[in-house]
């Protein structure tokens, strides 16, 4: 049976182009090439097929194969060649090998082409010291309170790479929580860190803390921010955190005392009253953050609670006092103004205080009873009249008995007693809530209350006696209640009885006034209507009405008005009239007030009315109506508006916040504040009054003096709008020390609208940094890319815009002249400077030749013997002729001849920005090597090969290297023996290879970019020259005229390497037109060994060249625009100076060596070697 080893397939088939994927973000790309074995037979070695694989190429070292080496028999499982490589900034290339060995032998050579693409961004690791989840200690933990502790945590990145979005990591929005004592920590405050791909710069978050009684705990958290990874702008947010340990502070010597005290140690049920709170500083050193807490009793109302130099506010029944600092030696009181209940009771009121140096609260209390009022003594007084006086004998009359309440106390029981004279019979006894009985003596009780400052009248309707006299009728009133002045409980009535009829009695009329407040309760500022009721309860009615009111300090009339009544207002004092009131009737009017802002003491309004008429009763005639109010603190409002909407991005706008004041008391301490957007820049904050201040983005406007109730005040803050299009809320909010009952309006939101910035703006922006060739080319490009939010250069745009917004000039030159590929403009000088080298190799053969090499023009040469010297070149036609030259091989020289001649050539090009010229610093070597042949003794033909590499830096970190291979014909003929023209046509190929260094840093981003390109070219030279040479004894002067063209054209070509900021380039072409004007001075010198000729030249050129234009576009760009690349003024004159010498030695050989240096050129300089030799053959 035969043994066979089997065969190999493979997936993919050999010859396919495997990319390495790469696993997402980072730099590793794998890939696999599954081997399978398919057929043979047998088994041992013969019939196994090794397969052994390595990697090969440029690229190779970033390439690993595992396993390298496997062996298959018949009937083996299929086996992975695993591939892997080390991402790098660009693409690498390689080549997979893979040699079979069937049966031991030789096999076929399989392989794969490989590509390793370029690395993904990808954002630096953090790593933190403390690590998260640590506890953190501040230190020292020891000291004394209200003195500082610190703690720190270090971040440092490690790993990452790349530029832009994709590879920033950012460490923000740090935050505490859980603070046990709120306020102790503080350094984390608008925390940001910034970390781009590989940078290894360590960041330090510094945390502060104050020394409290007791140790403080809490959690700080901040978060770390990565690329999400998916559409730009997404991100991946990981909160990390800390407990944060502080250790309790040293508690000082105890300076504080606290002392609470009440105005009355008794007081009755809804009595005001107040609380006086004394912090004292015993010590000599100050004391820092006082508080005081005050839980006031809830059967108590507090009224106000305030003191000098203390930030008070109430909320329910709780005081909280703030003092921020209390010196040795001093004492600070809070008054806390309270109302009692109305039950009486003992109310125990305690105070508490802290501050920074306290450990324990300071307790300081104080009882107060409240007990309920004594009687209230009534004042009852009895007025008695009667209707008729005199009155006939037998006829009937009354008597009216009128009783008023005087006192303060209302009166109960009320009784009336009147014993009628002898003679007198009653009729009837009555009166509105009175119950009367007796006959003679007649004793009437009043059901209910006679409440203070009432009245209520009875009538006792009598028949006098029969005979005439003079009754005296004494009436009594009593109550309940004791009487303060028992003097007016008693009255008599004198009335005379006669037999003649009586005069008619006079008018009277009994008017009473009352009043009462609507609302009962109001706050300053407010208003308050007293509705007022003035009754007329007779006999007869009241004319010539006269009310009269007098307001309090605490208020202010604001009108007065009532059916039938005219009234005049002025200041506190109201005074209205009416004709007339009926019998029985009641007439109403209002007086509307204002408690007014800031108001102290009582506020109520005296009442009280009169008539034309005799008014039987006055203690009715006044009253007195009372309003309880409360300070009505200030209601502020604030209205947010924008200078403009929309606004272009990167604009100037601002923001107008009116504060308003709708009272009822003015506002003190006004304070503005605004935190603004991220995306904001704050450029300026003023207002009228205002005092503006921004601290880590937020503003706040302080009011310097107090905003009265009604008046408004504005600020303005200005600000710039973020460079990319987005829809901007803004808050601004107000506040004021002054107490605010409408907390609803003291905020205001705007939303703005931002727009991005169209190409002609940014171009507009941007114009300023245009300032040279480079900067105007690359302008047009960055303002369409700019204006692109989805352009590969938005981050970098960001920062371009926000220097340029910010003034930053000369920052956006810098990023404008880095993104311009200018260094494209200096092939034309590489180009030229090759065509150069070429020359003067060939250049270098023609003056060899010229200088009697080859036996080629032996003008200048003299034949020397004993006192006699033969031209050599009459010596060459005599012996030429005589041998019969040219006519066999045997000649006196030959016709053909070999060169070698090389080129050292160095020079530079300075940078002009001003006309976009580049900056070149560069290096030549060349070397040409020709065959030439004699056609007669004035003419020569020949044709030269010549290479050449070319390097050169260009600008700052920028290269362009090139390789040439060019062909040249050339030519020379003596028209006679001292006139010759020179003829040499040159056409080659040209390897251009282009670094370009894009380097350049735009606010925080650090751009640090190498693209790199190849281009082809291809050049065509036509020169022709002519000379005449001047014999003087040994000495040749050569006068002579050259003119030479040059054309270049360089292909189309791409750059990779730079993402971004790669760029496509046009086709170019270049032409030169070079004319000299020259004097060569040579003498022949003769030597043992040959003959010995130097020889110096001297030429002054004059150039004419295109001015090297270029046009590219960058390769990723989102627009078409392109970059239109320009140097100015490239013609130019100068001169050339050199000094060579040519060596002649027997059978024709020879050698060269010149040293050529241009002068004349302040932007131009380049010093050249030449060396050369020459064989016959």
């Amino acid at each position: 049976r035969g043994v066979v080893p089997p065969s190999l397939s493979y997936n993919p088939t050999p010859g396919t182009p495997i990319n390495l994927s790469l696993g997402g973000f980072g730099g590793t790309g794998g890939a696999s090439i599954q081997v399978t074995p398919v057929g043979g037979s047998g088994s041992g070695s013969f019939a196994t097929t090794g397969l052994n694989c390595t990697i090969t190429g440029n690229g190779a070292a970033a390439f690993s194969v595992s396993p390298s080496s496997f062996s298959f028999m018949p009937g083996s499982s299929s086996a992975t060649i695993g591939l892997s490589c080390n991402a790098g900034q660009s693409p690498l290339l390689a080549t997979l090998l893979c040699n079979e060995s069937p049966g031991g032998s030789t096999g076929p050579q399989q392989s794969w082409p490989l590509q390793c693409p370029a690395a993904l961004p990808i954002p630096p690791n953090l790593n933190y010291d403390p690590s998260p989840g640590s506890t953190i200690t501040f230190s020292p933990g020891s000291g004394l309170i209200g003195t500082s502790t610190t703690a720190s945590i270090r971040i440092t990145p490690s790993g990452g790479f790349g530029t832009g979005f994709a590879a920033t990591a950012q460490f923000n929005n740090c935050r505490i929580s859980n603070e046990s004592v709120p306020g102790t920590i503080s350094g984390f405050q608008g925390t940001s860190f910034t970390f781009v791909g590989a940078t290894t710069a360590v960041q330090t978050l510094n945390l502060s803390a104050t020394l409290r009684a007791s140790a403080v705990t809490g959690t700080l958290t901040c978060d770390q921010v990565l690329p999400g990874g998916g559409q730009r702008g997404s991100v991946i947010i990981t909160p990390r955190s800390w407990p944060l340990q502080v250790a309790a502070g040293t508690q000082p010597a105890a300076n504080l005392r606290l002392l609470k005290t009440a105005s009355a140690q008794q007081v009755q049920v809804n009595e005001e009253f107040s609380y006086n709170v004394q912090a004292s500083n015993v010590g000599s050193s100050p004391e820092f953050g006082l508080v005081v807490i005050d839980q006031v009793p809830s059967a108590l109302t507090i009224l106000s609670a305030a003191g000098p130099d203390w930030t008070c506010r109430v909320d329910a029944n709780t005081v909280d006092c703030r003092l921020p600092e209390l010196i040795g030696g001093r004492s600070a009181d809070i008054t806390i103004q309270v109302r009692a209940p109305n039950t009486p009771r003992s109310i125990a009121n305690t105070a508490r205080m802290t501050s920074l140096s306290t450990s324990t609260a300071l307790v300081s209390s104080v009882s107060v009873d409240v007990v309920a009022p004594p009687p209230t003594p009534v004042d009852l007084a009895i007025d008695k009249s009667d209707s008729a006086d005199p009155v006939r004998t037998g006829s009937s009359f009354s008597y009216l008995l009128a009783v008023s309440n005087l006192g303060a106390g209302d009166a109960t029981g009320v009784r009336v007693e009147d014993v009628l004279p002898a003679g007198v019979t009653l009729i009837a006894a009555t009166g509105p809530g009175w119950t009367c009985s007796g006959s003679s003596t007649i004793s009437c009780t009043l059901t209910g209350v006679l409440a203070a400052g009432a009245s209520s009248s009875v009538s006792i309707e009598v028949t006098a006696p029969s005979q005439a006299t003079t009754l005296n009728n004494r009436a009594t009133v009593s109550a309940n209640e004791p009487d303060s002045n028992s003097a007016n409980n008693a009255d008599t009535e004198s009335t005379s009885i006669t037999t003649e009829p009586p005069p008619p009695p006079p008018l009277r009329a009994d008017l009473g006034i009352s009043g009462n407040a609507v609302p009962a309760s109001v706050l300053t500022g407010q208003n308050v209507s007293f509705e007022i009721a003035v009754g007329n309860i007779g006999p007869d009615p009241a004319t010539a009405v006269l009310f009269d009111g007098a307001l309090s300090a605490a208020l202010e009339a604001i009108g007065a008005s009532g059916n039938g009544w005219t009234c005049t207002v002025n200041a506190r004092q109201v005074e209205c009239t009416r004709t007339s009131i009926a019998v029985n009737a009641t007439e109403s009017l209002t007086v509307t007030a204002r408690v007014l802002p800031g108001a102290t003491g009582i506020a109520d309004m005296a009442l009280q009315v009169t008539s034309s008429v005799t008014d039987p009763v006055l203690a009715n005639n006044a009253s007195r109506v009372a309003v309880s109010y409360q300070a009505g603190g200030a209601d502020l409002s604030i209205v947010k508006t924008d200078s403009i909407d929309p606004v272009a991005a990167g604009a100037e706008f601002s923001y107008t916040l009116t504060v308003s004041n709708a009272g009822p008391e003015a506002a003190s301490g006004v304070v503005v504040s605004d935190t603004l957007p991220a995306s904001l820049s704050f450029v300026s904050a003023s207002g009228a009054g205002f005092t503006c201040a921004n601290t880590a983005g937020t503003v706040r406007c302080t009011l310097a003096t107090p905003l009265p109730a009604g008046a408004s005040a504005a600020a303005t803050i200005a600000v710039r709008a973020p460079t990319a299009g987005s829809s901007i809320s803004n808050e601004g909010v107000v506040s004021a020390s002054t107490n605010d009952p409408n907390l609803a309006n003291n905020r205001s939101t705007q939303t703005t609208q931002i727009n991005d910035r169209t190409a002609e703006q940014i171009s507009d922006l941007l114009e300023e940094a245009a300032v040279d060739p480079a900067s105007e080319a690359a302008l047009p490009v960055v303002s369409a890319e700019c204006a692109d939010p989805s352009s590969a250069l938005a981050d970098v745009c960001d920062e371009i815009l926000d220097a340029a917004d910010d003034g930053r000039t000369g920052e956006v030159t810098d990023a404008l002249r880095a993104i311009a590929p200018d260094e494209v403009l200096a092939q034309q000088l590489v180009l030229r400077e090759i065509a150069t080298t070429q020359f003067f190799n060939v250049d270098a053969r023609l003056n060899e030749l010229r200088r009697g090499g080859g036996g080629f023009s032996l003008s200048g040469l003299t034949v020397n013997s004993g006192g006699q010297s033969i031209p050599l070149s009459l010596a060459g036609d005599a012996l030429q002729a005589a041998l019969g030259y040219g006519d066999d091989e045997g000649g006196l020289i030959s016709p053909w001849g070999f060169f070698v001649n090389g080129n050292i050539t160095d020079g530079k090009q300075d940078l002009r920005n001003a006309s976009g010229r580049v900056g070149v610093d560069y290096s030549s070597r060349g070397i040409t090597a020709g065959v030439d042949y004699r056609l007669s003794n004035r003419s020569v033909v020949g044709a030269a090969l010549g290479y050449a590499k070319f390097t050169s830096d260009v600008n700052t970190g920028s290269e362009l290297d090139a390789k040439s291979l060019l062909l040249t014909g050339y030519g020379s003929y003596y028209v006679n023996d001292r006139f010759y023209v020179d003829t040499r046509l040159t056409y080659g190929n040209v390897k251009l290879d282009q670094s370009r260094s894009i380097r350049f840093q735009i606010g925080g981003m650090q751009v640090d970019e190498l693209a790199r390109g190849d281009a082809d070219s291809t050049q065509l030279t036509l020169a022709t020259s002519m000379g005449y040479h001047l014999n003087y004894g040994a000495w040749t002067v050569t006068p002579n005229l050259g003119l030479r063209y040059i054309r270049n054209d360089v292909d189309a070509f791409t750059e990779t390497g730079a993402g971004a900021y790669n760029v496509s380039y046009r086709d170019q072409s270049f032409k030169t037109t070079q004319a000299t004007l020259g004097l060569q001075i040579g003498r022949a010198v003769s030597l043992d060994t040959g003959v010995l000729m130097p020889q110096f030249d001297f030429s002054l050129i004059s150039e004419n060249s295109d001015d090297p234009r270029a046009q590219a576009s960058l390769a990723n760009g989102s627009s078409s625009q392109l970059f239109r690349l320009d140097q100015q003024g490239s013609d130019s004159s100068y001169g050339s100076a050199g000094l060579g010498f040519v060596y002649l030695m027997a059978n024709g050989r020879q050698a060269y060596i010149s040293y050529r240096h241009t002068f004349g050129n302040d932007d131009f300089d380049r010093g050249s070697l030449n060396l050369g030799g020459r064989f016959e053959f």
